[in-house]
This record gives C-alpha cells, structure tokens and sequence, in this order.
C-alpha cells in the first residue's frame, strides 16, 4: 500500500500525521501475470494447420492495475480503479491492438453503508457471472463456456464504455450489480442515437457450499432504423461437496430486428467439475450450443470440452497444463489447445 500524502516532517506529530494519511487515501498496485506454452491446431472439412507457440492469459489474461479509496468521513469513501492489459509474450499493451490503454478497468465513484457507485468503463456483471461459476475460472482462452457465450452470440463484449454501475451492499449471502452503459453516445436527430446502450443486472445468493446466480442482459444494436437488440438471460449454481464441486450454467439469447436475416434464438448449457487433489485441482467442464437463424454461414451448434490441472506451488503462483477442444457443428471447425503454463499474481 502507498501513502499518497507525502510528509516531510520529522517526529511523533509527523509519524501521526503520516498513520492518519495511510488510513485516509491509499493506493495499491496488484496484478496478473500468466503465459502458457503449447500446441494450437485449426481443422475444417478440407483445411488443417498447427503452430507451436506461447502466449499470454492462458488462466488469466495478464494485466497491471491501480486502485485506491479515500475515506471521506461518515462512512463515506471515494474509489478508484485503472486496468490494462497486458501481452506478457510481447509485451505490448492491450489485449489486441484495438484495446484502448485502460482497456480492463477506469472507474471512479463513491462507496458507503448504501452500496457502491462508478463510473466509467466497468467489467459487465454478466461477463464476471459467466466466468466465476465454471471450473477454469477467469479464463477467456481455456474455458469453453465463454468461448460459447461471447464468441459469434453475446453482443458488446465484456466491458462497456460510458457506464454507470451500483453494487448493493451485502444482505446476509444476497448480492447485486446493475450496470448501465450509455452507448455511443449518438446526437439526438441520429436515427442510431440510442446505438450500443446496454442494461445489465445480476444476483447471487450464497449459503453455506451453495451459491445460485441470475443474470440478465440487454443491448441496442439498431442501426439504420432497424430496431436491432439483443436480449440474454442466464442462470447458474455450484456446489462444493468438499471432494468434490459441480457447477452448471444456463444462458438464452434473442436478436431481433426488422431484417430477418438478423433473428437469431441460442441456447448455452455448461456442466462442470472441480476435484481436489494434493495442492491442486482437476478442471473439467462440457459446454453445447444450438444456434437458430437464417444465415446458411453460421453454425447450427457447438460442442466444446476442456480439462486440465491447476497446481498451487504458493498462494500466488500456480502452474496448469490442459487440453481444450471447440467445435463447431455445420459447417464444420474445430480448434484444439493442448497448454501448460505459470500464472503468478502480485
């Protein structure tokens, strides 16, 4: 932790003075570090290619971040939080060349007996339900659910620029986050002002080994006056047995516009396992899609499994091999990913 109010005085008053100004405003560095060897292979019905390589986040994607609060008396605090990703195997910024510098996380906002208030780009409360409640937790590159749920479905991504975000303090196991993005932003004559707004609620309960998660999504896609959205729902549960912690998520989505050959109706279903062994975890899980609309160029469905070892050399460094396979029902590709990697957080 970081005293951001300097003293320069010597003495008891300004060792006091230096305690009451850590107590007061604080600053923190943490982050993620994560990169994984492997063997990448791509198939289609005439097509197949392999690459050796290694990349970033196979558990999670690397990044650096800044957080801080200030205690404003009352009960009162002001928060902060700036994320960026991070390349580890280039050591370039972002994780694509389009990501902005905060790209993870930039928000600012109040925190009290009430709850908490942001503003910014926040993380969608639907893309952290998705990611916590599957065993390869927090991954985007190994977990096959969200590889489901945000690839060729769920539009907006994971973040969401121009938000406003309230998170319900804790009653007893129930918890809440509401987010609101206010989209692009659009003049009001614009037939598209109302482009990229987007709404999403979630709550959990959690009791005892239980926990049960409901999500809910929205986002205007309307371009051209076409009355393009999306709607998304999901819900999912674990339960830790001790040697063992099932889980299982389900998610709907509806688009829909004037043009028909936008509508389309999906349905996700993941059901997965965490077994403990020795200081680590076996990781499996088996995700299926169907995917209903008019397009003969996007799939009917999706088959998807993964399973893997996570071993725990501290508290905050791991090591995990694991093998990945996606594929994707008429027409036809498959993506293989046989990985091991070192992930260490600071």
């Amino acid at each position: 932790m970081i005293n951001t109010k300097p003293c320069w005085f010597v003495g008891l008053p300004a060792l006091l003075a230096c305690a009451l100004g850590h107590a007061q405003s604080t600053v923190q560095i943490y982050g993620t570090i994560d990169e994984f060897a492997g063997r990448l292979t791509t198939e289609t019905a005439t097509t197949r290619s392999s690459s050796t390589v290694l990349n970033n986040g196979g558990m999670t994607t690397s990044f650096l971040g800044f957080r801080g609060t200030e205690d404003l008396g009352g009960g009162l605090r002001a928060v902060f939080a700036l994320e960026t990703f991070i390349r580890a195997d280039t050591g370039a910024i972002g994780r694509n060349d389009a990501d902005p510098f905060w790209g993870r996380l930039s928000i600012v906002g109040l925190e009290g007996g009430w709850g908490k208030l942001t503003l910014g780009r926040h993380v969608t409360p639907y893309s952290l339900a998705t990611t916590l409640n599957t065993p390869f937790v927090g991954s985007t590159t190994l977990s096959p659910v969200f590889a489901h749920v945000y690839n060729l479905n769920l539009q907006g991504g994971t973040r969401f620029d121009n938000g406003v975000q309230y998170s319900l303090p804790r009653l007893g196991g129930f918890a809440a986050d509401f987010l609101y993005s206010m989209g692009r932003e659009n003049a009001t004559p614009s037939v598209d002002r109302k482009r990229d707004r987007a709404f999403e609620a979630v709550g959990s309960y959690t009791t005892g080994p239980a926990k049960l998660t409901a999500g809910y999504h929205y986002i205007n896609l309307n371009n051209a006056g076409d009355d393009h959205d999306q709607n998304a729902w999901m819900v999912a549960g674990t339960y830790d047995f001790g040697v063992i912690k099932v889980n299982a998520q389900h998610h709907r989505v509806r688009e829909q516009s004037t043009t028909i050959a936008t509508n389309a109706r999906r349905r996700t279903t993941e059901a997965g396992v965490t077994i403990p062994v020795g200081a680590g975890s076996i990781l499996a899980t088996y995700v299926r899609s169907s995917m209903r609309d008019a397009s003969p160029a996007t799939p009917d469905g999706r088959r998807s499994f993964s399973i893997g070892y996570d071993y725990n050399l501290s508290k905050r460094t791991d090591i995990y091999t694991a093998y990945y396979r996606d594929r994707l029902v008429n027409p036809m590709t498959q993506q293989t990913i046989l990985a091991a990697g070192v992930r260490h957080r600071f």
